[in-house]
């Protein structure tokens, strides 16, 4: 009667091992995809930080070589007219990154080399 009873409870205890390590694998395979969704998400997120970084740097720039190119009398081509300092226009000493001739109006980043 006592070898029944352990090997009864052997038994029980064995398949309580295997339930307990079913578990775990799939707590397991839960923290695998977590952590992959994780890590596609973050690396998501780096790729559009990038690529809006890298357009804002570009405009940066490009409004930069307009500014420079206005100063050395260089065209510059606003809404169909032909802005330059030989033409009577300048910056306007109102607003940042604009270009006047008292009558028309044009923001720099707007315009591009003739």
């Amino acid at each position: 009667m006592k070898n029944e009873n352990l090997s009864v409870k052997n038994d029980i205890s064995l398949d309580e091992n295997l339930e307990d390590s079913k578990k775990y694998k799939l707590n397991c395979n839960k923290e695998k995809e977590l952590f992959l969704n994780i890590i596609i998400t973050v690396i998501f997120g780096f790729v559009g930080f990038s690529f809006v970084y890298y357009f804002q740097q570009n405009e940066i720039k490009n409004k930069e070589n307009l500014i420079k190119a206005f100063s050395e009398n260089k065209e510059l081509i606003c809404s169909s007219k032909v802005v330059s300092i030989s033409n009577a226009y300048k910056f306007d000493e109102k607003r940042k990154n604009y270009i006047t001739n008292d009558i028309d109006i044009f923001s720099i980043s707007r315009c591009h080399l003739k």
